[in-house]
């Protein structure tokens, strides 16, 4: 995917187009997902075949600020018992990012019980970096060395 923008609104349906775009990986760090990503997440899982991590804190709070619902959390799970990928836990991670490929956006989900998020472009609620993903974060997700890891390193059961 492409955009000129540094600074971009991001909100679901953009964040499903650049994961359906990605042919070689996927990292998605959030505090849930909803139906829109989660979809677009089982289709990375089946097509990327061991190459997505998938990071979310599940705790019910989630679900009740609107961060993600159920119904994503479940076609997840389910998705990721059929493949052998696991899903890992962060608890109170509250930043969302997506490696997808050799792009990185580090953006602010909209928890919807405070706010119905905005997809005007002058409300930007994140950061595209394309063309390459900065070897810190990579490590930090586990991308490399899986020992440098800093977050998700629970899986859910």
């Amino acid at each position: 995917m492409d955009t000129s923008q540094t600074f971009a609104s991001i909100n679901d349906d953009l964040l499903a187009k650049w994961i359906a775009a990605a042919v070689g990986r996927i990292v998605f760090v959030a505090p849930g997902l909803r139906t829109t990503v989660a979809d677009a997440l089982v289709a990375a899982i089946k097509r990327l075949s061991g190459r997505v991590t998938i990071i979310l804190d599940i705790d019910a709070e989630v679900c009740r600020l609107g961060y993600g619902d159920i119904a994503g959390l479940e076609r997840i799970q389910e998705a990721a018992a059929q493949t052998g990928v696991l899903v890992l836990h962060q608890p109170g991670v509250r930043i969302g990012l997506l490696i997808a490929d050799e792009d990185t956006i580090v953006f602010s989900p909209a928890p919807l019980l405070i706010e119905a998020g905005s997809t005007q472009p002058d409300k930007p609620n994140a950061i595209v970096l394309q063309g390459a993903v900065p070897p810190a974060l990579a490590d930090a997700c586990g991308l490399g060395d899986l020992r440098s890891r800093q977050i998700g390193l629970d899986p859910v059961n």
